[in-house]
């Protein structure tokens, strides 16, 4: 008997031992019921595309599904390269209701891309949570970006089980670990734009993905406009410079500590100005890391507009210079895509001890 034919009799099996009929395991992963009764017949090994659900919904993990082989594959999905232009493609027949383009590109990777197919139906059931929440979707670049930022969070999940974490303890991660999935990201201008508020007063972020370890948004900054030196305590953040120059101050953990550099939000923490560090000038394109519990300032000392992407693991940004009523994207436990108009964020009022 082959391994695979082996692995569908363990899903009839551990579905029995849950309790679930073929009918309610097709409702919990997504997929119909007489899917479900080919994947027990052995007659399908396409349900590594599904794995994660099916963990999820027979309560086991990986190794009980996935043999040896096969779970190497399944344990992180990334999206890029060449995988981005056919889910792109897909999603443009889509939504025109070119059924026969769709369904050509959906045969072609049920039998030859299982990693393909997983972003395949990610797309679809997007495409179906803007329409079940009655949201218009503005163009496939807007999908694009939440399943990419969809895939980072799968890197970076996958990261963490390396190391034997879970994905509450992103502590844990190292920084190293966290630009190497970063620095994969490929967002397009279009979409990064959308998201760009250049308030005259000050600053705004524009908030794009955000999930339980995971917060990524743009900010906009008017000639002269800065924010004043601090730290993120435990959280990692990566920027990258999108458009124009970023003036950047930067301390180490002891030079913060020993210059009792404030935690951004605590109250306060906006006029305190001392610290003693040099600046360095960074351009569209760069990507600057900034540690656990190293300080740093950001300022836009040139004539032109700034905007900076930011990818904060950890706690997210904590004050309130947030643009309202955006798209914004999310991921839940099954590492699915979801999408939503988030409330205002309500920083809480920090106090120093």
């Amino acid at each position: 008997m082959s391994k695979n034919s082996k692995k569908n009799q363990v899903i009839a099996q551990m579905r029995t031992k849950a309790g679930l009929t073929q009918a309610e395991l097709a409702q919990l992963v997504g997929v119909s019921e007489n899917t479900i009764a080919n994947w027990e017949r052995g007659s399908a090994s396409k349900w590594i595309s599904h794995l994660i659900k099916l963990c999820g919904a027979l309560n086991c993990d990986l190794e009980d599904l996935a043999p040896e082989e096969e779970s190497q594959h399944a344990e992180v999905y990334s999206l890029s390269g060449r995988d981005i232009e056919t889910v792109r493609t897909y999603c443009e027949a889509v939504l025109v209701k070119d059924h026969k383009s769709s369904s050509k590109i959906a045969s072609y990777a049920t039998i030859h891309d299982p990693q393909l197919r997983y972003w395949l139906d990610q797309a679809d059931k997007l495409i179906y949570d803007f329409r079940d929440k009655g949201i218009d979707i503005p163009d496939v670049e807007s999908l694009i970006g939440g399943l990419t930022l969809c895939s980072l969070t799968n890197r970076l999940v996958y990261s963490q089980s390396e190391l034997g974490t879970l994905p509450n303890e992103a502590y844990k991660l190292s920084a190293q670990q966290f630009m190497d999935c970063v620095e994969k990201v490929q967002l397009s201008q279009s979409f990064v734009d959308r998201y760009v508020d250049l308030d005259e007063e000050n600053y705004k972020r524009g908030l794009i993905f955000q999930n339980w370890i995971l917060s990524v948004y743009v900010i906009g900054w008017k000639p002269s406009h800065e924010v004043p030196m601090h730290h993120h305590g435990n959280s990692l953040d990566a920027i990258k410079v999108v458009q124009g120059e970023m003036t950047h101050w930067q301390l180490s953990e002891k030079e913060a500590h020993d210059q009792n550099i404030p935690f951004e939000g605590i109250q306060g923490w906006w006029e305190d100005e001392r610290f003693d560090a040099v600046s360095q000038v960074y351009k569209a394109g760069d990507l600057v890391l900034v540690n656990r519990r190293t300080a740093h300032k950001i300022q836009n000392c040139s004539d032109d507009n700034l905007v900076t992407l930011h990818f904060r693991f950890g706690a997210p940004a904590d004050d309130k210079r947030w643009k309202l009523n955006v798209l914004t994207f999310g991921c839940d436990s099954f590492g699915q895509c979801r999408v939503f108009k988030p409330q205002p964020i309500k920083s809480p009022e920090l106090t120093p001890v």
